[in-house]
């Protein structure tokens, strides 16, 4: 191999491992919890969520919730309207959608 192509390669791997150590100096940390609250009233928040593989809007909604009961009509009809154009039944994974959060008060009044 001529000196040439070898200086060339060398040039080529250092540039690339500059790169890489760029890269990973600027990368953000990641963080532990993946709930963020974004807005919240005396009667219904927001959490801003990443969605792993498996979840759904329900099974997010009842784990940030942890509610005795949920109204899968208004829990569907909240998050359409925090994520207009989302398709409810196709979340993807790795992708961050606000849910609605809501206090006991609230879901007590509507089952009575």
């Amino acid at each position: 191999m001529s000196t040439s192509k070898r200086l060339s390669l060398l040039l080529l791997f250092i540039l690339v491992i500059i790169s890489v150590i760029d890269d990973l100096s600027k990368q953000q940390p990641l963080k532990e919890e993946s709930v963020v609250k974004v807005q919240e009233d005396k009667d219904t928040g927001i959490a801003h969520i990443k969605i792993k593989h498996g979840d759904t809007v329900l099974s997010v909604t009842e784990e940030i919730n942890e509610l005795d009961y949920l109204d899968v009509q208004q829990v569907i009809n909240d998050f359409e309207k925090l994520n207009p154009g989302v398709d409810t039944e196709s979340l993807l994974p790795n992708s961050f959608y606000y849910f609605p959060l809501y206090n006991e008060p609230q879901k007590q009044q509507e089952r009575g």
